[in-house]
């Protein structure tokens, strides 16, 4: 389903992308499960309003698929170097998982980046 109140990160719209390694495995002993601490958000290119029949047509203030994003003339790309990546005042529309969660922290008070990654190993 679709969220009511999504979390916003600068009033746009974002999902994660979590990589996990799942190693080994048989009969008698699960396999060895892994969290990556880095990933990649994803971020829509325009700002997000409450879904209504009069938007529901800007997908890419709804959607956060990269395949309509980067057609966007609002799409910002990577920095050129590594420090440009991962800043925290970098805008792009794709960024690493840390430097996003490193952001919504400063936004919004009650997220802590350690609680996310605890709530997300214990999906594992």
């Amino acid at each position: 389903g679709y969220l009511e109140k999504p979390l916003l990160h600068g009033g746009l719209k974002f999902d994660f992308r979590v990589y996990v390694a799942v190693i080994g495995g048989s009969e008698e002993a699960p396999p060895a499960v892994y969290l990556c601490r880095e990933g990649l958000a994803r971020f829509c290119t325009e700002p997000y309003e409450a879904p209504s029949q009069k938007n529901m047509h800007k997908c890419m203030g709804h959607l956060t698929n990269y395949s309509l994003n980067k057609r966007s003339s609002l799409f910002e790309h990577s920095g050129e170097t590594v420090e440009d990546v991962f800043s925290t005042s970098t805008q792009s529309s794709k960024r690493p998982l840390t430097v996003a969660l490193k952001q919504i922290a400063e936004e919004h008070e009650n997220f802590d980046p350690e609680v996310f990654y605890d709530k997300v190993a214990s999906l594992l």
